[in-house]
């Protein structure tokens, strides 16, 4: 005990030292482009409207209250950010993103610091509440949540451009721990608690739908344990919390059209397709590249692949299973009343399938991993698949490979495969979970 508590003294030093000294020399380019984008149409007096297929209007604007503020650290990012090219202004978010950031505090400088500050905090935080759903070591993850503070790749991007994944990271962590100590648990007030996690999940998949899979399949999971009538009505709910949600970012930029600009500005610009030079670790992407096949005669193969394996996963399962009067539907829906496994797999699949991930991306990958490095009721194998993801998407393999031999265009081929052990892992759980039932009963 003292010396786990010694560790984590010398930990958490080096995580504040780190973490200052990186937070100091970041430029926070995605940071800056949300925090602009939203405050561009205060600055003109509400005259800008919609910020999409607008970027020259939105940079002028922008770029003028650069020039003419005292603030050194905006003054810093944007002599930056007109300085590259290929980052040139690209309003992304949904409108409710940038209605949220519109919240933030004019002071760019006070807002960017305690938007970087919270995220270290809040990352770590996620890491010690996995314990909740796997029953770990929590002195154990609190010094790996600091560990990771310093060296993990994807958390570090994110920290370094300024981005928004470790609180998504952090706030489908906490909708994990809810629905493992609540939801799962609890007999009383079962309608509230659903209309919250699923009023939950409508925000999420409206401030950044690149995890809508993860969305369903948490929905799916509260169907599960809840059943339909319960999810109808709850369904209901989010859906008048979902309109609010709709509407305030159109009041905000007085534009009821600001949600099908977002669409068509996405879709229609190819918003989801960057390069793997400009730091593109799709999976699907790469495939395509090596093989020379289209980018959804990839994503269809992959999918299927990823189908074919958790079908087979699912009938050794049942092959498992002492009592023969469960059949495939009601194994399913066993394992969707498990919301750790849900969310899991849609992240996985998630991280196989998009044909746009940023290595900051991965971080989300930290949730299954995590899970399966610290459950006490698997295989090492399974752990072991977890701590293996943690290490291919660090970046570590692909710096030694690069140091040893240079050659560095395999890096964005080691960190993309960091979801195939994750998507075993998944496989082995799904067995190991039927094996380990009937190990008991025999």
């Amino acid at each position: 005990m003292k010396t786990s508590i010694f560790l984590i003294i010398i930990l958490a030093l080096m995580a504040i030292i780190s973490s200052i000294e990186k937070i100091k020399a970041s430029v926070g380019i995605d940071f800056y482009q949300f925090w602009a984008v939203s405050k561009a149409q205060e600055w003109s007096n509400y005259n800008l409207k919609s910020p999409y297929f607008k970027e020259a209007q939105y940079a002028g604007v922008i770029n003028s209250y650069a020039d003419s503020s005292n603030d050194s650290q905006l003054k810093r990012v944007n002599r930056v950010f007109k300085k590259l090219p290929q980052f040139n202004l690209d309003p992304t978010g949904t409108p409710l993103f940038y209605w949220i950031f519109a919240k933030f505090p004019q002071n760019y400088s006070l807002s960017f610091y305690t938007f970087q500050a919270l995220r270290v905090i809040l990352f770590i935080i996620s890491v010690v509440l996995l314990n909740s759903g796997s029953h770990g070591n929590r002195l154990g993850l609190v010094s790996l949540g600091l560990l990771l503070s310093i060296v993990y790749g994807p958390f570090l991007s994110d920290l370094r451009v300024g981005n928004i994944n470790s609180f998504q990271m952090f706030i489908f962590v906490i909708l994990l721990t809810f629905a493992d100590r609540v939801l799962s648990t609890s007999a009383r007030h079962v309608l509230l608690f659903s209309v919250v996690f699923l009023c939950a999940l409508v925000f999420m998949a409206l401030l950044k739908p690149n995890l809508i899979l993860v969305i369903l399949l948490l929905s799916i999971y509260l169907w599960a344990l809840n059943g339909t009538k319960i999810l109808v009505k709850a369904g209901i709910a989010s859906l008048f919390f979902g309109a609010i949600l709709l509407l305030l970012p159109c009041i905000y930029f007085e534009s009821w059209q600001v949600w099908s600009a977002w669409y068509d500005y996405v879709l229609g610009n190819d918003k989801i397709l960057y390069p793997v030079y400009q730091g593109n670790f799709s999976t699907v992407l790469l495939t395509s590249q090596i093989f020379g096949i289209s980018i959804f005669s990839t994503w269809l193969i992959i999918a299927t692949i990823l189908i074919i394996l958790g079908s087979i996963s699912i009938m050794i399962a049942i092959s498992f299973n002492k009592s023969k009067l469960k059949g495939l539907w009601e194994i399913v829906v066993e394992m969707a009343q498990d919301p750790f496994l849900c969310a899991a797999i849609g992240i996985t699949a998630t991280l196989a399938l998009m044909p746009l991930v940023w290595y900051h991306y991965f971080i989300m990958s930290l949730i299954p991993a995590i899970w399966m490095l610290t459950a006490s009721n698997r295989s090492n194998l399974i752990a072991g698949l977890g701590g293996l993801s943690m290490i291919l998407t660090s970046e570590l393999p692909g710096n030694l490979i690069i140091n040893l031999f240079g050659w560095s265009s395999l890096l964005p081929y080691i960190i993309a495969m960091g979801w195939v052990p994750l998507w075993a892992g998944i496989l082995g759980t799904i067995v190991w979970k039927k094996r380990g039932v009937r190990n008991e009963v025999v």
